[in-house]
């Protein structure tokens, strides 16, 4: 109808940048194009759209709330999964620093009692 590219996203983005990008790609150089959104049950379930079984889907249908509710899923997901990342890089840049010093303490000190204590407490 719009004329030019119809896009089908056939998958849920993680990410509403990647989204928005997709539906750009249905309309570039001023020439109108149009955009659509297939899922399937396991695209939804992933996300935890699905928390009450497919009745989830009559509920978003009957209230108009498809993207609200589905925004709002993948945004708590993707937040859960950046907390822990946050927490792994927080922990890791932690043993870095420690290591750094044990190297540290090894070159200018080989027998500081520092170091037994950090290789105790590593293995």
């Amino acid at each position: 109808e719009a004329g030019g590219v119809h896009v089908v996203q056939t998958f849920l983005s993680e990410e509403v940048s990647e989204e928005t990008q997709i539906k750009g790609r249905s309309a570039r150089q001023g020439c109108k194009g149009s955009y659509s959104m297939v899922l399937s049950y396991s695209d939804l379930e992933k996300f935890a759209i699905l928390e009450t079984g497919p009745q989830s889907i009559e509920t978003m249908k009957m209230s108009g709330a498809y993207m609200g509710t589905i925004s709002a899923k993948r945004t708590a997901k993707v937040n859960q999964v950046w907390g822990g990342t946050q927490m792994s890089v927080q922990q890791i840049g932690k043993e870095h620093k420690e290591a750094m010093e044990f190297l540290t303490t090894l070159i200018a000190n080989p027998s500081s009692p520092l170091l037994r204590t950090h290789l105790f407490k590593q293995n």
